[in-house]
């Protein structure tokens, strides 16, 4: 079986037999009835963190995926809150796995911050991710194969609280969501872009991925997480892959 992946929470879909991931990247967003997963389940996902200060201080600013040894993708808007270090190979977002200095940072040259557009970016790390069972990373879905229909099934992960009134939770965790058709989609936002997609929190329940081979599909931009029946915006990754593969030459 093969599937595919989207980035910021990380977000599984299943479409016809492939299967779809996407990433959360702002653990100020909700995984409502999110279950609690190992990194090894997941080990493309790494946290982004913008107060690190070793054995003293960390913080969850944004979550991204490995895209390549030195090479981590994420939300444009991520680059806001000016990422210092990325903490890999963890199911923790703010303690264990391996730390890295971020070298270089890349936002998406037509990035606009309102309306919230081409939101995407990568991280040039300082030195190369060794890759184990904790840290792999995940290959890009290639080509524009449509999902703007209903019902398509999208697994989300990341390190995002279980409510609004819950207090930050740093574990990873993912949550089954379902694409909406782009004119249901735009009675929500009515700039919607051909270069994202939607989602809606219509189900509890897990999807498990088995044995599997993950391709990545988006990236979550903006919306309203992961409350039941309120859509959440994704960058649709196969738009971006020639910025991407210019600036990372992967």
């Amino acid at each position: 079986m093969w599937k595919v992946v989207i980035i910021i929470f990380v977000t599984m879909c299943q479409y016809g037999t492939t299967n779809i991931v996407t990433v959360n990247s702002d653990p100020n967003l909700l995984i409502v009835n999110g279950t609690v997963i190992p990194i090894k389940e997941r080990p493309y996902q790494v946290a982004i963190d913008d107060t690190y200060i070793p054995f003293i201080r960390s913080n969850v600013a944004c979550g991204g995926v490995i895209i390549g040894t030195k090479w981590i993708l994420t939300a444009g808007h991520c680059l806001e809150y000016d990422p210092k270090v990325v903490r890999a190979g963890t199911s923790l977002g703010n303690s264990g796995g391996e730390i890295f200095d971020i070298k270089e940072t890349y936002l998406h040259p037509n990035y606009t911050k309102v309306p919230l557009r081409n939101d995407v970016a990568i991280l040039e790390l300082d030195e190369d991710i060794k890759y184990s069972d904790e840290m792999q990373p995940i290959e890009m879905m290639n080509g524009f194969e449509k999902i703007h229909k209903d019902d398509y099934e999208i697994v989300v992960s990341g390190y995002g609280r279980p409510c609004y009134e819950c207090k930050k939770d740093v574990r990873l965790k993912k949550i089954v969501v379902k694409t909406i058709s782009r004119d249901e989609c735009k009675q929500h936002y009515k700039t919607l872009l051909d270069n994202q997609i939607c989602a809606i929190n219509k189900t509890s329940s897990i999807w498990d991925n088995g044995q599997v081979k993950l391709f990545l599909m988006g990236i979550s931009s903006f919306g309203d997480d992961c409350k039941v029946n309120e859509p959440m915006v994704f960058s649709y990754i196969p738009y971006f892959l020639g910025w991407i593969r210019y600036i990372t030459k992967l």
